[in-house]
């Protein structure tokens, strides 16, 4: 028998607990085949590709056939995450609850355009300081996007919290690196594993699964769908 939500009591509140959160990054991007485009285009505008299209298809169809009703669906606020949306629905994703929220955004670099210099100057300064610490001028380290997602889940149980009944499943249209910091706040990764986990492919779906035991535990799935186009 399919359990697709547990009801769970803190404190005196109920809150209403997804079978499964599936976290999706973003279809191919302009910027994915092509870094020049950040030099001349605002990172939160850059759009998918032809072959992002396709990918988001494939991931909405697969997402279809496991998603739970009622469906709620998280996505950034960039250009790149909502036309992934669109492709989802086109898929055959259902009808869902859609929230836009800027928590969920692309890791910010620096306050202008991603130029040739400044993406060596990262890399260089990169090897020395570490992925999750490093904050360039104007812009931001895993740490920051660790936060910002934190204040995410927040606003998710907050959700939960307040909604008070029935949730089916939970989809989350993000970015690589805010990809990794949900998976790895929600399931407590050390910092070795912060710096190393590589980021997930265009349009890569991974599993956070609600396991309803005594201890009311998460299973992270890793990756349980990845596009073929």
């Amino acid at each position: 028998m399919k359990r697709v939500f547990r009801q769970s009591r803190q404190k005196g509140v109920t809150l209403v607990i997804p079978r499964s959160v599936y976290l999706v990054r973003h279809g191919e991007s302009r910027g994915d085949v092509d870094e020049t485009v950040h030099e001349s285009v605002p990172d939160h505008l850059i759009p998918i590709t032809e072959r992002g299209r396709h990918q988001a298809e494939e991931a909405g169809a697969w997402l279809a056939s496991h998603c739970e009703a009622p469906l709620w669906v998280w996505t950034s606020t960039h250009l790149r995450t909502l036309q992934t949306l669109e492709g989802l629905q086109r898929g055959g994703l259902g009808p869902a609850i859609v929230r836009h929220t800027p928590l969920l955004r692309e890791q910010e670099w620096s306050g202008s355009l991603d130029t040739a210099d400044v993406q060596q100057r990262r890399e260089q300064f990169q090897k020395v300081v570490g992925k999750f610490h490093l904050r360039l001028p104007g812009g931001e380290s895993r740490a920051d996007v660790f936060l910002r997602v934190t204040a995410w889940m927040d606003e998710a149980w907050r959700a939960f919290r307040d909604e008070r009944k029935r949730i089916g499943s939970v989809v989350v249209v993000t970015h690589g690196v805010a990809l990794l910091m949900i998976r790895g706040r929600w399931m407590h990764w050390d910092l070795v594993r912060m710096e190393t986990e590589g980021k997930p492919g265009n349009c890569s779906v991974y599993e956070l699964a609600h396991i309803p035991d005594f201890e009311d535990r998460w299973a992270d799935r890793g990756e349980v769908f990845a596009p073929q186009v």
